[in-house]
Parts: structure tokens; C-alpha cells; sequence
């Protein structure tokens, strides 16, 4: 369920201080929603996760934002709250309660 992902250090570094964009999130919440070889690979290495704890925190990060903040889309781009609303909600929905 966390999110591990490989990036190069210069795109780690322009997201560094946003939040993903909403197209990130559904990816995520996909992979969260199906058993992944990276959750396999944490249960079989005794690697603590809390699923539902993680989920809290993205619904409470997410859908608390002003609609002005921008959120990281990818290297040179960043977009606003308030186009994806629809698409963060849908997103969230699929995580575990």
C-alpha cells in the first residue's frame, strides 16, 4: 500500500514539495486496491504497513486542500486542487476503509 515508486533524482526533487496530481493517485489507489509483487515482497520481508492508516492520511491530506494548491503532475507541470476533484474522490473511494 505505501507508495514506492522509482524516480530520477531531478523529478524527486521538482515533486519534492507538492502532493501527487490526481492521475498519480488513481494509480496508486489501484495498486493499493490489488495484492502488488512490492506488497508481496514487504509481507515476506516481515515489513510493518498499515493499509487503513495510510489510507486515513491520503483521504485527510487530499480532500482538505484549498482549491488554489497545485500538486506535482509531472517534470515541468503542476495543476490546481480544483480540476481534479472529481478524479481525487473516485480515487479515494477505492482505498480500504
Amino acid at each position: 500500500m505505501e507508495n514506492l515508486v522509482l524516480a530520477c533524482q531531478p523529478c524527486n526533487n521538482l515533486k519534492l514539495n507538492y502532493l501527487a496530481a490526481g492521475e498519480h493517485l488513481a494509480r496508486w489507489t489501484e495498486r493499493a486496491a490489488a495484492k502488488s509483487v512490492l506488497e508481496r515482497l514487504a509481507l515476506s520481508l516481515t515489513w510493518e504497513s498499515h493499509p487503513r492508516r495510510t489510507s486515513s492520511v491520503a483521504r485527510s491530506l487530499y480532500l482538505r486542500l484549498p482549491g488554489d494548491v497545485l500538486r506535482w503532475l509531472d517534470r515541468d507541470r503542476s495543476v490546481p486542487v480544483t480540476t481534479e476533484g472529481a478524479r481525487i474522490r473516485s480515487a479515494l473511494k477505492a482505498l480500504p476503509a
